[in-house]
């Protein structure tokens, strides 16, 4: 008899593996960035119907995440950044040994080359290359060709599909989610005494964040106000003509600048304000939704997709596009001296990620969004 059951229970597990389709997640690298983040977090939340296989063009610190999660990791050597003919061959190859059911890229060259054996093998094929809120003066023709390309384009912002102006058949919005997860390792208690007052920025150092601003603000309130610090988390190209702008404030302690932060919860629980000031609209930024999941009032430009996700006046404030340094300053100060509104703010927030930018909301948005193109 119980010889029989476990052979009926085998049986069943047989038929529910077998009924699973198969999804291709395919992406240009395996870097820390937002598309690559969701890309991972949907992986590992997808339902029991659906088996993920993930397919880089190249490796990066998220393949061990990927490993940890069970998902099979295919990668395909690129000659060049953007080179998308040579991963051609591979991925043909990988397509016809297992047979998946649809496609989802989340790089500009991965969807390029997707889109092509996508076409010849008459799989559907989901597109999520649109994470900006305005088209860079910068963007390259392949951005742009990869943007409408796909039997739906996703973008995790309004703002971004009206920008890049993807056409209403095959627009689809999916906002961005967030992992709860992520806060459990954290202590909730604030390590901040009552005589500090932190304004945290977490972005990377290129010329799309408008570090400029976060200095010129720094400055302005130094001269008002000793009491408030400013604590700048990120790396990249334009890291040091940053630093030598900051020389001064640098010394004064009012900023400081150690770098890119492998924890950008923690520094979040130890901070009064959350900021984040853009050369160019954002579409869903992570950063701001860590500010808001932990509680902190935000301020960020009135551009992109921030909007969509800062309520002005509610969960922090939008600024003018040009950031100017006195606006967010007086921001900064009524924050500081309303500290029960402020307090306020950042429960609204909160509330806000949970109620609207889930993780459980992204997934179920994406496999509905796979459900059409199977039926398309």
């Amino acid at each position: 008899m119980i010889a029989l059951v476990s052979y009926e229970i085998a049986e069943r597990r047989k038929v529910r593996f077998a009924l699973k389709k198969k999804l291709f997640l395919i992406c240009d690298d395996l870097n820390p960035g937002g598309a690559e983040r969701q890309s991972l977090l949907l992986a590992k939340k997808l339902t029991e119907n659906w088996e993920p296989i993930l397919v880089s063009f190249s490796d990066g610190p998220l393949q061990s995440e990927y490993y940890k999660a069970g998902i099979p990791v295919h990668y395909i050597e690129r000659s060049a950044r953007f080179d998308f003919l040579s991963p051609l061959k591979k991925l043909t190859y990988l397509i016809k040994s297992h047979k998946p059911d649809l496609l989802h890229s989340w790089g500009c060259m991965s969807t390029i080359a997707s889109s092509l054996v996508a076409r010849k093998n008459k799989i559907p094929h989901i597109a999520s290359t649109v994470r900006m809120g305005m088209v860079p003066k910068n963007a390259k023709l392949l951005s742009k060709l990869a943007s409408r390309l796909g039997t739906y384009s996703v973008a995790n912002s309004y703002a971004g599909l009206s920008a890049w102006n993807i056409p209403n058949r095959k627009g689809r919005v999916v906002y961005n989610g967030f992992d709860w997860n992520r806060t459990r390792s954290c202590s909730s208690d604030s390590m901040l005494s009552d005589k500090e007052y932190r304004i945290l920025m977490v972005a990377s150092m290129s010329s799309l964040k408008d570090w400029q601003a976060f200095l010129s603000t720094a400055q302005y309130i130094s001269s008002k106000d000793k009491s408030i610090s400013f604590h700048g988390f990120g790396d990249g190209l334009c890291r040091e003509p940053i630093l030598s702008s900051a020389r001064d404030l640098l010394k004064s302690g009012t900023i400081f600048l150690p770098g890119r932060t492998s924890n950008p919860i923690s520094e979040c629980q130890n901070a009064s304000v959350g900021v984040l000031f853009s050369t160019f609209g954002e579409g869903i930024s992570n950063s701001i939704m860590e500010y808001m999941a932990c509680g902190l009032p935000v301020i960020c430009s009135n551009s992109g997709g921030n909007p969509e996700l800062v309520t002005d006046g509610i969960t922090g404030f939008l600024v003018d596009p040009d950031n100017n340094p006195e606006q967010i300053a007086n921001r900064i100060l009524w924050l500081k001296d309303n500290p029960e509104k402020s307090r306020a703010m950042g429960l609204a927030g909160k509330e806000r990620i949970k109620n609207r930018f889930s993780i459980e909301q992204m997934v179920q948005g994406y496999l509905d969004l796979y459900n059409q193109a199977l039926e398309a």
